[in-house]
């Protein structure tokens, strides 16, 4: 699944967790027909911390 051009803007920390989130979430069957993922909240807003999760719309 490509970068949008907002999320390549992440902070590198911040990219490398989503990015792990989606690859962790391409293992699930099925994920291949998934047509976007939305990053939301802290995350996309560069204000996680530590215990901060990632949320994504599918």
């Amino acid at each position: 699944m490509p970068s949008s051009k907002r999320s390549q803007n992440l902070n590198p920390k911040i990219q490398d967790r989503v990015e792990s989130a989606l690859q962790q979430m391409q293992q699930i069957p099925g994920f291949e027909h998934v047509k976007f993922v939305i990053l939301y909240g802290s995350a996309e807003e560069q204000r996680m911390t530590a215990e901060s999760d990632i949320d994504l719309c599918i």
